[in-house]
C-alpha cells in the first residue's frame, strides 16, 4: 500500500542494475544490484506484519570440482493466494565437499536448475536461459557468457559431451525434450538440434528433467505430469539418446517396474534427477530412494533395482562421484507438494552400487583340482544377498552353485558372480594348466646320470620355462635342462615348476645301487664258490635279489649266490635287486686245473703289487690254494704259513 522513491547515492548513469523486491517471512525488500553478480543493496525493509508464509529453497543442482568444492543452486519462491506458482531468483552456491560448509553464495537474475561442468566453465541451466561461468580459480567463479530465449524455456538438467572437436551441451527441456547446444565458445552458444518427445503420441503427457552424457548416448529421467500418475499414460523410466548423428537423434525408454513407482505427487514428479556411477546410472525416486540402471553391451540402459535410503527421500539432485559417495537433495517431510518443506538441504549418502566383490580376480588351477571363490555381496543391508555363478567355457573349467571351481583342461575361463537383487558382478579370470613330466618316478644308480623332460600347459602360454629343484641335492642333483645325478643311495623329490603359472609337477627319484663282494673271479671246473651282494639304499624293505648267468652252460648260480664252475670258459653273473632294478655283475673265467688257475692269475710276476691285508675270517668253509697248486678247505687263514693264497679266485698275501 506504499511507494516511495528513494535516490541511491551510488549509481552510476552508464551501468545497468537490478531491482528486486523479495517478500519474505520477515518482511518487504526493495533491492537492486549492479550487473548480474554483484552483491544486492537494500533500499527499504519493511514489515508486513503477515503471518503463515512460507517460504522455501529447493537444492535442484550439485556438482562437485577439485578435492573441495561442491557447487549448488539454490531455487527459490513463494506461494501466494494469486499465483501458486510465484517464483523468487536464486542463488548460486560453493560448499565445502567434505564438511558441507557455506563457503560463499552469489545471488541471480534468473532461476537455476542445474550445473554442469567441462574443463575450467561451469553451465547454469535456468528457467529462460543458461549461464556460463569460468571456474579456473575454483573458489570465484566468472562469468563469461550467457544464453538467453524470447520465447519461454526451462532449461533443466544438462551435462556436456566432446565430438569431432566441438563441445556440446544437452539440455533437458521439459516437455519440450532435450536440446543440443555447441558451446565451443562459451560466449557464443548456439543451439544445433531440439529433440522432441511429443513426437510419440504416447509420451505427449511426460517430460525429461535431467541428463547425463557418456557419448555416443544422453540418459535421460522421464516421467509423467501429476495428473496422469498411475494411468495408461504413466511412463516412467530412463529414456536413451542416440547422439552419433545429431541430425538424426534417435530415443530409446527404458521404464520401470509398476512396484517401484513413487505415489508421492509433487509439481514435478520424479524421477527427475540422474547422475552417473561407473556402469551404473542413478535416478532419485522419492520416499522410495533412488532407482540404479545398468548401462549395457549395447549403451542402452536396463533396469536393475530400487534402494531404499534407510528413510531419506531423494526429492531433488543426486550426484555420484568416484568414492561411491552419492549426495542427495531431500526436502520432503511427507506433504503432497514444495510449498510446505519445513525440512530442506542436502546429505550425502556412501553409495555401493550393488557391488559384488570376489575373493580372487585371478587365479591358476591344476586340471583336476579345485578351489573355492567367496563373495562379498553390497550393500550390507540387502534382504536378498545370493549370487549367480556361470563359467564362460565349462569344457575348461565349471562353478558349483558355492563357488567351486574346478579345472577340466588346460585353457581359460572366466568365472562371474552376479548379485540376483542388484544384477552387480565380479568377475575371475582362470588358467587351468598343468606341467607334464616324462616320469614321475625314477630310480637312478649312484653316479650315473639320467634325464627329466617337461612340457608346460595351455600351451597358449608365451613363457614355457620352468625352474628344476631337489628336496636333497647330496641324494640327486638336477641341472637347469633337467639333466640328473645319483650322488648318494637315498630318496629325493625332483620338483619341476612353471614360471609363468607357479604350478609344477614332481618326480620321485631312488638313487640305489648294488654292491658285491667281487666282481671279478676265477674258479677251478666243478668247484662251488660264493658271491656275496648287498642292496643299497639301507632303508628298503625289501632288499632280495636275483641272480643270473650269462651262460649257464659255463658257470651255474644259484638263489643264494653260490656259484659252480660246470665247464672252462667266461661267463657273467648278474645280481639285481628285486626292488630297484638295479644290478651288479662279476666276470667269472672257470679253468680246468688249480695249476691253470695260479698260471692264470700271474701270480709269480704280480705278488709285489698285492695289497697287504690282515687275516680274514670267515665262517663257512673255502677252498685256498698256495703257489705248489695243492688245495685245502679251511674256515679261516690263521694258522697257514705266511705265504701267496689264492681264495675263490682272488690272491692274497698273508703275513
Amino acid at each position: 500500500g506504499k511507494v516511495e522513491w528513494i535516490k541511491a547515492t551510488d549509481i552510476n548513469s552508464n551501468e545497468w542494475y537490478n531491482l528486486k523486491i523479495h517478500i519474505n517471512i520477515d518482511g518487504v525488500e526493495l533491492a537492486y544490484r549492479s550487473k548480474e553478480c554483484g552483491r544486492w543493496i537494500p533500499i527499504i525493509r519493511e514489515s508486513h506484519g503477515l503471518k503463515d508464509i512460507g517460504i522455501s529453497n529447493l537444492y535442484l543442482g550439485i556438482r562437485s570440482q577439485g578435492e573441495s568444492i561442491v557447487y549448488v543452486d539454490d531455487y527459490y519462491y513463494h506461494p501466494t493466494d494469486i499465483d501458486k506458482m510465484s517464483y523468487i531468483n536464486g542463488m548460486f552456491s560453493i560448499y565445502d565437499k567434505n564438511s558441507l560448509e557455506l563457503k560463499s553464495q552469489m545471488h541471480l537474475d534468473i532461476r537455476p536448475n542445474s550445473i554442469a561442468v567441462h574443463g575450467n566453465y561451469l553451465y547454469l541451466c535456468c528457467l529462460r536461459g543458461i549461464n556460463v561461468y569460468d571456474i579456473s580459480d575454483t573458489d570465484n567463479p566468472v562469468l563469461v557468457g550467457t544464453h538467453r530465449r524470447k520465447k519461454y524455456t526451462e532449461f533443466q538438467g544438462s551435462d556436456t559431451f566432446e565430438k569431432d572437436g566441438k563441445v556440446y551441451l544437452v539440455v533437458s527441456t521439459y516437455s519440450m525434450g532435450t536440446d543440443i547446444l555447441d558451446v565451443t565458445s562459451p560466449s557464443q552458444m548456439n543451439l544445433v538440434k531440439n529433440v522432441p518427445i511429443n513426437d510419440n503420441p504416447a509420451w505427449k503427457r511426460n517430460f525429461t528433467f535431467d541428463v547425463v552424457c557418456r557419448y555416443p548416448y544422453a540418459y535421460s529421467t522421464f516421467t509423467v505430469k501429476e495428473s496422469y500418475l498411475f494411468t495408461e499414460y504413466d511412463y516412467r523410466g530412463c529414456l536413451c539418446l542416440d547422439l552419433s548423428d545429431l541430425k538424426n537423434v534417435s530415443q530409446t525408454l527404458c521404464e520401470i517396474p509398476e512396484d517401484v513407482k513413487s505415489d508421492v505427487t509433487t509439481a514435478d514428479n520424479q524421477p527427475n534427477k540422474i547422475t552417473q556411477y561407473g556402469d551404473k546410472l542413478v535416478l532419485n525416486n522419492s520416499t522410495k530412494g533412488i532407482l540404479v540402471f545398468d548401462i549395457g553391451e549395447s549403451g542402452l540402459p536396463e533396469y536393475s533395482y530400487c534402494q531404499s535410503l534407510l528413510g531419506r527421500s531423494a526429492v531433488n539432485a543426486v550426484s555420484a562421484f568416484e568414492d561411491g559417495t552419492l549426495f542427495v537433495g531431500d526436502t520432503y517431510s511427507g506433504k503432497a507438494n514444495y510449498t510446505n518443506y519445513p525440512d530442506y538441504g542436502i546429505y550425502w549418502y556412501q553409495f555401493d552400487a550393488g557391488k559384488v566383490e570376489l575373493s580372487k580376480s585371478m587365479a591358476i588351477i591344476e586340471k583336476g583340482k579345485t578351489f573355492t571363490l567367496k563373495a562379498t555381496v553390497a550393500p550390507s543391508y540387502l534382504g536378498d544377498k545370493s549370487v549367480r555363478w556361470e563359467s564362460s567355457d565349462k569344457n575348461i573349467a565349471t562353478v558349483s552353485s558355492n563357488g567351486k571351481v574346478k579345472g577340466i583342461k588346460t585353457g581359460t575361463a572366466i568365472i562371474t558372480c552376479t548379485s540376483i537383487a542388484t544384477g552387480a558382478s565380479a568377475a575371475c579370470n582362470v588358467t587351468v594348466g598343468h606341467v607334464k613330466l616324462s616320469q614321475y618316478e625314477l630310480v637312478a644308480e649312484k653316479g650315473k646320470i639320467m634325464k627329466l623332460k617337461a612340457a608346460v600347459y595351455p600351451s597358449s602360454l608365451e613363457d614355457r620355462s620352468v625352474t628344476w629343484t631337489s628336496s636333497e641335492s647330496k641324494i640327486v642333483k638336477v641341472a637347469s635342462n633337467g639333466m640328473l645325478k645319483g650322488v648318494k643311495a637315498g630318496t629325493a623329490t625332483i620338483t619341476c615348476t612353471s614360471n609363468a603359472t607357479g604350478l609344477s609337477a614332481s618326480c620321485e627319484v631312488l638313487v640305489g645301487y648294488v654292491k658285491l663282494s667281487q666282481y671279478e673271479l676265477v674258479a677251478e671246473k666243478g668247484k662251488i664258490m660264493k658271491l656275496k651282494a648287498a642292496v643299497y639304499p639301507s632303508s628298503l624293505e625289501d632288499r632280495r635279489v636275483t641272480w643270473t648267468s650269462s651262460d649257464s652252460k659255463i658257470v651255474k648260480v644259484a638263489s643264494n649266490g653260490m656259484l659252480k664252475g660246470v665247464k672252462a670258459g667266461t661267463a657273467t653273473i648278474t645280481c639285481t635287486s628285486n626292488a630297484t632294478g638295479l644290478s651288479a655283475s662279476c666276470i667269472v673265467t672257470v679253468l680246468q686245473s688249480p695249476k691253470s688257475v695260479l698260471r692264470s692269475q700271474g701270480v709269480a710276476d704280480m705278488v709285489t703289487s698285492f695289497n697287504e691285508i690282515e687275516s680274514s675270517v670267515d665262517t663257512e668253509p673255502f677252498d685256498v690254494y698256495n703257489l705248489s697248486g695243492p688245495r685245502r678247505q679251511v674256515t679261516s687263514l690263521d694258522g697257514l704259513p705266511n705265504g701267496i693264497y689264492i681264495v675263490n679266485g682272488k690272491k692274497i698275501l698273508k703275513k
